[in-house]
């Protein structure tokens, strides 16, 4: 795909090229008019007193026209480049705004929507749009919130009748069979160690929790995570 710098540089061009070939048109038409209506008076250099009248002929009208014509080609190739570069530096410098822009948004990420898009000294159609996209980060900076904190509202709610069923089915271990306590017993605790996972989760989303760096052994993490898959 074309960058739209080019594309405007060569319309651009093209709108230069077409006025100059509208000009050199009307130039050529008119010039063999008037060469061909035009009647020149000259005096004789022998006889001062001869005045020798005429026109000027098909063929040296012809002549004439087709010289300008070539000329015209000639010098059209240069202004044809000097044009493309023209348009390309105007194009880059109206499209400024939007490299700024998209600069902005690509440092902008899912923990940073507080930020927004700030464009100087660009037009009417940028604010714009700069209004827009900063509209937008706003919805998104509020759903983002909004979302996290149903998570740990959700997740705060389910950790109180999950230590109820645990207490319950505790209590209760006597009278269950063994065989169905103790796997009702565990999945009960995978329940409440999810539940406070997801706790955590959303609470470091919303920047509430502190980050404490601690050594972690590999073996006893991957073996762990491998029991959880193992029962499946």
């Amino acid at each position: 795909m074309k960058s739209l710098r080019w594309r405007m540089a060569l319309w651009f061009a093209l709108s230069v090229m077409a006025v100059l070939a509208v000009f050199v048109g009307i130039t050529h038409v008119h010039l063999r008019h008037e060469l061909q209506q035009e009647k020149w008076d000259r005096s004789h250099p022998g006889q001062a007193g001869f005045v020798l009248h005429g026109t000027y002929s098909d063929p040296e009208i012809d002549d004439i026209s087709g010289e300008l014509a070539q000329l015209s080609l000639l010098y059209a190739l240069p202004v044809a480049l000097l044009a493309v570069g023209l348009g390309y530096v105007l194009a880059r410098r109206a499209f400024a705004p939007v490299t700024d822009m998209n600069r902005q948004l690509q440092a902008i990420s899912a923990h940073s929507l507080d930020q927004r898009v700030k464009l100087h000294d660009a037009d009417a159609e940028f604010r714009s749009i700069e209004e827009n996209i900063n509209g937008l980060l706003v919805r998104l900076d509020d759903s983002f919130r909004q979302l996290s904190q149903f998570s740990a509202q959700v997740a705060h709610e389910l950790r109180t009748p999950l230590t109820l069923i645990r207490l319950q089915v505790e209590e209760a271990a006597g009278r269950i069979e063994p065989a169905l306590a103790e796997p009702l017993q565990d999945e009960l605790s995978r329940l409440s160690d999810y539940v406070d996972q997801c706790l955590l989760l959303a609470t470091a989303e919303q920047g509430r929790l502190p980050l404490r760096a601690e050594s972690v052994p590999l073996r006893a993490l991957a073996l762990g995570m491998i029991e959880t898959y193992e029962l499946l």
